[in-house]
């Protein structure tokens, strides 16, 4: 391991061990620094702020991993990321609380969006009768959809890392499998009973 990936690593545990005791709100570079006993410009050699440094955190310890993994089914990355948010769901849930400008929560809902896409994306003929009938433009609407979808999920892991939502990590995928079985089904449904009109 580099000297440079040593000293992340070494920010980024100090990070974790600051966060069992305070809010990630009031945790600054400084405190940081003085945890891991490194000055300021070295930490901002390797990040631009706590928020660069939570972000790294996250690309280090799940996305690397995953890439080398070589995953080829969908569901099954699914499970290595929640196993993950499960694994480290202190960290998260702190991190997760704050939002604003540079917060992990945007990087993560920006991450989630395009990790969500290909199981949220409509078939574009769906959304073309949709869109006709109601007089909208149909990629407008397929977007919006996406979006829409992706923001529940979001915040369906989110109340889950929190907490609020008791389940495994497993249990959680299956869970959202499940719901995206219903949401279809009962899309299916609406669509054909339109259609009777």
């Amino acid at each position: 391991m580099s000297d440079s990936n040593i000293t992340k690593r070494i920010l980024a545990m100090g990070l974790k061990d600051l966060i069992k005791s305070r809010p990630f709100e009031k945790i600054s570079v400084s405190d940081i620094c003085e945890t891991c006993e490194v000055s300021r410009k070295t930490f901002y050699y390797h990040f631009k702020d706590k928020y660069d440094l939570v972000e790294w955190i996250f690309n280090s310890e799940f996305i690397s991993v995953l890439k080398k993994s070589e995953t080829e089914y969908q569901w099954l990355f699914a499970r290595a990321l929640f196993r993950y948010f499960y694994q480290e769901r202190e960290f998260y849930k702190a991190v997760l609380r704050f939002e604003g400008q540079n917060s992990f929560r945007e990087y993560f809902r920006n991450f989630m969006f395009q990790f969500l896409e290909p199981f949220v994306r409509p078939v574009h003929e769906n959304v073309a009768a949709v869109a006709v009938r109601e007089k909208l433009n149909a990629d407008d609407l397929e977007e919006f959809y996406v979006k829409f979808i992706s923001d529940a999920i979001l915040g369906a892991i989110v109340r889950w890392i929190n907490g609020e939502v008791e389940l495994e990590s497993d249990q959680f995928v299956t869970m959202l499998k499940g719901t995206g079985g219903v949401i279809l089904a009962q899309a299916a449904k609406m669509l054909e009973e339109n259609q009777g009109k």
